[in-house]
């Protein structure tokens, strides 16, 4: 048989170089349809990925939406049971300042007639009226521990503080051009001068004042421990009112109630807004789900039905350029090799015949693999 082909005449070629050119149309096809597959199968995933970001973020958008407005609702029932508490922490603490003014009435009334006696009595002995104020009564006739730490304190701002600042503000301005060492004498005179003025004052008011009027100044002094005696006693009251929890001295019906409605009304909103949010996640998410997928259905099944097509075609072409080059194989490849079984060197074995130059098949792949030298 294989004697037969290589005997074979021109025509012997030409029914190869058409089985070759199917199979290698054959291949070029399937190029082109994997190429084509490879865009629909991405283009699918593209569709598809799009449809589920769509779904996800409406779902998630509505869900928010739904939420937001419940939040709202609740925001403004926080809102409005805010301002009712502030209305009844004012109206209670008007009425327990109404309480606590009531209850120290008396003691309030009988200070306001012990400053009158200790103005009176100052003023009928022609007693300095500042002498009668707190800042005299621990500056010149402490009583107590209290007394006598305001009376150190004042001394040290008066006596140490002042006179220290005063020297200071001479040494920056009016000795800020001197030597040193002249500043420092001129600033030790100054704050000794200003000390000893200071001295010199408190003995002058102390001798004027405590010296010459002793006696009203004494009374003056259980006048006031008196009156600190009841600022002490309306300051207990103050206090035990204050932390007395006891609230049924005061009207607070009306805000309680208030109140209570409106708790009752964020526990509603609340339970709203819980039942809302499991029905949209039971029912109204699928229904989202369904209306985007039918909406965009048209599409994707085209998409996926191209998809399909094409697999198939590819199939099918695969099958086909097996099954040619296994019959190019076995009934040409097999005789004349698989290096002529190409487009190209079946022309030139067709020409070489064409041309006179071989006249049968073995003659023109001989002449092809050593060409006769040209005259």
């Amino acid at each position: 048989m294989a004697e037969n082909v290589f005997r074979e005449d021109g025509d012997f070629l030409v029914r190869v170089r058409e089985a070759v050119v199917e199979r290698d149309d054959l291949n070029l096809r399937l190029q082109t349809i994997r190429e084509d597959l490879k865009k629909a199968k991405k283009q699918a995933a593209d569709e598809e990925k799009s449809i589920r970001d769509e779904t996800d973020s409406t779902i998630k958008k509505r869900r928010l939406e739904l939420s937001s407005e419940y939040n709202r609702h609740i925001n403004e029932n926080q809102a409005k049971v805010k301002k009712a508490e502030a209305a009844r922490d004012k109206g209670k603490s008007a009425q327990v300042n109404e309480r606590i003014k009531e209850e120290t009435k008396d003691l309030r009334h009988e200070n306001r007639n012990k400053e009158k006696q200790i103005k009176k009595l100052f003023k009928e002995n022609k007693v300095p009226l500042f002498c009668r104020t707190k800042f005299y009564y621990y500056m010149f006739m402490p009583k107590g521990l209290l007394d006598r730490l305001k009376m150190a304190g004042s001394f040290f701002l008066i006596y140490l503080c002042f006179p220290t600042v005063l020297t200071w503000l001479f040494r920056i301005t009016a000795f800020s051009g001197m030597n040193e060492k002249k500043r420092d004498i001129l600033s030790v005179i100054i704050l000794a001068g200003v000390v000893i003025i200071l001295i010199l004052v408190y003995f002058f008011i102390y001798i004027k004042t405590k010296v010459k009027y002793l006696e009203e100044i004494k009374e003056g002094r259980e006048i006031r421990d008196d009156i600190a005696y009841n600022d002490k006693k309306i300051k207990a009251i103050r206090k035990k009112i204050l932390k007395d929890k006891d609230e049924s001295f005061y009207e607070l019906s009306d805000y309680d109630d208030r109140i209570r409605e409106l708790t009752i009304e964020a526990e509603n909103i609340s339970d709203e807004k819980r039942e809302a949010l499991k029905n949209f996640d039971e029912s109204v998410k699928n229904d989202i789900m369904n209306e985007i997928n039918n909406r965009r259905k048209p599409v994707l099944d085209d998409i996926l039905n191209n998809r399909d097509r094409l697999t198939e075609e590819l199939s099918e072409t695969e099958k086909a350029y097996k099954e040619k080059c296994l019959f190019i194989s076995n009934n040409y490849a097999s005789y004349i090799g698989e290096e002529f079984c190409t487009q190209d060197r079946l022309n030139d074995l067709i020409q070489i015949m064409a041309d006179g130059a071989a006249e049968t098949v073995s003659d023109a792949i001989a002449y092809y693999k050593n060409p006769a030298p040209k005259d």
